[in-house]
């Protein structure tokens, strides 16, 4: 299996999930991430509402998505990338 297929595998568990809602914090103008870092966040736009991995960085999320979507909310732990990806790197 290549290295795409056995990521997608691992993210479709995380994105299981995200229904606990008690987890997240929502966007807003006074409420960003306090720590750089990737973060489990979920995006509205064109393709619907769906989670996503992206990383804040300087100030803004650093993964630009081509369907006009925007992070409407983000969770309240980073992101532990290197427990994810493991040893696909």
């Amino acid at each position: 299996m290549v290295k795409a297929e056995q990521l997608a595998k691992r993210l479709a568990t995380v994105e299981k999930k995200i229904y606990d809602f008690d987890g997240l914090y929502y966007l807003s103008e006074k409420r960003t991430p306090g720590k750089e870092g990737f973060y489990l966040t979920i995006r509205c736009g064109l393709g619907g509402i769906y989670t996503h991995v992206n990383e804040w960085k300087n100030g803004k999320w650093q993964s630009e998505v081509a369907d006009a979507s925007k992070v409407i909310a983000f969770s309240k732990e980073l992101f532990d990338m290197d427990k994810l990806v493991g040893d696909l790197k």
